[in-house]
């Protein structure tokens, strides 16, 4: 059951990205769309599922499209085992350079007027994510990641991520490893 989850989350996530790439007015973050040709062969060499610590590396193939790989680490509630979120780093080119988009994918009941974020410190400043797309299973949210903070990623060993959920008055803020991100971005060309 819990890996016909992760399928359905994962599914998701790809799918949304799909509906993401196809609007036009979002053309300036253009989300996994082209990458080099180094970036595919690094990202062939690896299989779908190889581990990097604490991230897994997810690919999929489009009809007549090229493998498209992402790392990502799903957590849920250690008390309940309930779906906290799935985060995701993905390959992007953004103003015509090699970017990272950074994804959550959270639970549908979200306050969808307070944006989600993630800070590296408890004290850093909020770096927000746009909420993009909503489904029956999942809310997907993203930024593209400025090449300060990626370096900043690779050098952490962990970032807090929060959202708020629609019925609480407080957000659910959860810290997220960065145990295996270098590996795994070098994975996919980044």
């Amino acid at each position: 059951m819990l890996t016909r989850f992760f399928e359905i989350k994962v599914s998701f996530l790809f799918e949304s990205l799909r509906l993401v790439m196809n609007l036009k007015n979002n053309i300036s973050i253009i989300f996994c769309a082209l990458w080099a040709i180094g970036c595919v062969a690094t990202a062939q060499a690896n299989e779908d599922g190889t581990k990097f610590r604490d991230w897994r590396l997810a690919c999929r193939e489009f009809a007549g499209e090229d493998k498209f790989c992402t790392i990502i680490q799903q957590l849920s509630e250690t008390e309940n085992g309930e779906f906290l979120a799935e985060i995701a780093l993905q390959p992007a080119i953004a103003k015509e350079q090699k970017r990272v988009v950074l994804a959550i994918s959270t639970p549908t009941n979200m306050a969808l007027t307070i944006q989600p974020g993630y800070r590296r410190t408890v004290s850093g400043e909020v770096k927000t994510l746009t909420w993009r797309t909503c489904s029956q299973t999942s809310c997907l949210a993203s930024r593209v990641l400025s090449v300060e903070e990626v370096t900043e990623l690779k050098k952490g060993r962990s970032i807090l991520v929060g959202y708020q959920l629609a019925k609480d008055t407080q957000p659910t803020i959860f810290e997220v490893s960065l145990s295996g991100v270098t590996a795994g971005l070098s994975a996919i060309g980044r």
